[in-house]
């Protein structure tokens, strides 16, 4: 048998090998006999198809009985040849039909997850994390299409994992930031943070009344193994930072805004920053130059607030059913958890919330113009 043929094999399942017949004619593997069972599985065949025997003799070609919507499962078997396609078509070049058409190759609950990971199956990305997503995606709909659940739940883990990576998401050093159209708010603001932590993962939240919002995981996946500066006070530290994300956003407008927060403590933080006393910081807090050369955020923060005396920091009662709250909290939330369709729930959210909040009859007098 051929050194590249035993090594091909040695990655396929046992229940596979019988589709594997007269692979390579020159060579004599399997005697030269018919492959017309690959036929049945076209992207093996395909794969099976493109790569070339250790004796100098390409592997036939045979036309596929059908034409296949799938990727390349042989990116398994011979990761330098991932991407490759039937026909030579790349990842990137597959249709929005195809992806809907494979969605029906899943289980409802893997389909559901393979739904939420849409953008990165059709993605044009360079960015190796994407793509690697995207790739995972491709061959969760092989593994369906031979009835290998199993492996196609652990495939589409994969690309769940790859999809929280830096690259245009929560997970990023930079916080996910949109806005919501619809809401134009207010003359006079109003914002709310929040922080969610489980084990040593968390998440901040932001959403202000015109509509915009933010949301980062903590600690960032920035690909680098870096040290946490939160200190002993971490949740303090995770309120005071999602706080400082709703000041940046309300940007010139914050001198004649409110922030609610419903972290006492938090709130004391900000009102001692706002009378001038910069230098205190929760125990524990790192002040150490942080890699980018940026001072630390709860330092910018503090210089930020003592220079906004007329910013109203009130507090608001959690789990309450303060609209604003609420959809600061549920943002944290989905940051901690950091999905990959964290865009499209966050977006649901921050809609839902704010028309309760614009719905009111009775806004508080925080939402009231002056």
């Amino acid at each position: 048998m051929c050194l590249e043929v035993r090594k091909i094999l040695s990655f396929l399942p046992k229940r596979h090998l019988s589709l594997i017949q007269g692979i390579c004619v020159r060579c004599g593997l399997g005697g030269g006999r018919e492959t017309s069972r690959l036929t049945a599985m076209p992207t093996l065949r395909a794969c099976v198809s493109s790569l070339s025997c250790a004796c100098g003799s390409n592997f036939p070609e045979r036309p596929s009985s059908q034409p296949s919507t799938l990727a390349h499962i042989g990116t398994i078997w011979s990761p330098s040849r991932a991407g490759l396609l039937l026909k030579g078509r790349t990842l990137s070049s597959r249709s929005a039909a195809e992806y809907e058409a494979s969605l029906t190759l899943l289980t409802p609950d893997l389909a559901q997850r393979a739904a939420g990971l849409r953008k990165y199956a059709l993605t044009h990305s360079n960015c190796p994390a994407c793509r690697s997503a995207q790739k995972w995606v491709w061959l969760a709909f092989d593994a369906a299409y031979v009835g290998d659940h199993v492996s196609a739940a652990r495939m589409l883990s994969s690309a769940e994992e790859a999809a929280r990576h830096p690259h245009g998401g929560s997970g990023d050093a930079k916080p996910t930031a949109s806005v919501v159209p619809g809401f134009k708010g207010h003359r006079s603001l109003v914002a709310a943070s929040d922080a969610a932590y489980k084990g040593r993962f968390g998440g901040l939240g932001f959403i202000v009344s015109n509509g915009h919002y933010g949301m980062k995981h903590w600690p960032p996946d920035t690909g680098m193994r870096l040290l946490d500066p939160s200190g002993r006070s971490k949740v303090l530290v995770a309120e005071l930072r999602a706080a400082a994300m709703a000041v940046k956003a309300l940007g010139e407008r914050a001198g004649k805004a409110a922030l609610l927060l419903d972290s006492a403590v938090a709130i004391s933080y900000l009102h001692t920053w706002q009378k001038g006393d910069v230098e205190r910081m929760p125990d524990g807090y790192s002040l150490r130059p942080r890699t980018s050369g940026a001072q630390p955020t709860l330092v910018r923060l503090a210089h930020q607030v003592a220079e906004l005396p007329r910013l109203r920091i009130e507090h608001v009662k959690g789990h309450a059913g303060h609209p604003l709250n609420e959809a600061a909290d549920a943002l944290a939330d989905i940051a901690m958890r950091n999905p990959a369709d964290r865009r499209e729930r966050a977006e649901g959210v921050v809609d839902a919330f704010l028309r309760a909040w614009h719905a009111r009859a009775n806004n508080t007098a925080l939402s009231q113009d002056r």
